[in-house]
């Protein structure tokens, strides 16, 4: 008698979009899969000296995206905030992209000591409840890093952004 295992039952609960057994569940799914399912929140944060905003766009795997053009008071300007609607499928991308790109092993900052303006980027991951960054300055670090910043600009291309009322 063949019998149904976890794994097959999972795999088709999972087809239909009903497993309820996430433990279960994730169990059978490969590693990667599993750790970039386990990332709820990914941040771009990115500002320079003297510049009048900076900008931080945050992706949320419930299906929010918000865009902040972050306003500096001793040069006059306000935040600006824009919400739109990020597709599940586009989060999940995402978060492959970051597990990809070896995110968890990257060094929490890249810059030159030396250098104290000009651009910077912090990217904020969170995965199970965890929050990682990443500081970047100017275009230092590892083309991986690089690679990934440009994947999520390409995703907040992609985003239709509307101005939330004050």
């Amino acid at each position: 008698m063949n019998r149904p295992t976890l794994r097959g039952l999972c795999g088709l609960l999972a087809w239909l979009g009903l497993c309820g057994l996430p433990m279960a569940c994730a169990q059978s799914a490969p590693a990667d899969a599993r750790e970039s399912a386990s990332i709820s929140a990914i941040t771009v944060e990115r500002q320079c000296f003297g510049c009048p905003t900076g900008e931080r766009l945050e992706l949320v795997r419930d299906g929010r995206a918000r865009l902040t053009r972050i306003g500096h008071a001793r040069l006059g300007t306000v935040d600006q905030v824009s919400e739109g609607p990020l597709q599940r499928e586009e989060f999940d991308r995402l978060a492959r992209a970051v597990q990809a790109a070896g995110y968890f092993s990257l060094s929490e900052r890249y810059d030159d000591e030396g250098l104290q303006d000009g651009t910077w980027v912090l990217l904020t991951v969170v995965r199970s409840g965890v929050s990682r960054q990443v500081f970047r300055r100017e275009n230092a670090g590892p083309k991986a890093l690089a690679d990934l910043l440009a994947t999520l600009d390409a995703a907040r291309a992609r985003i239709q952004f509307l101005p939330l009322a004050r």
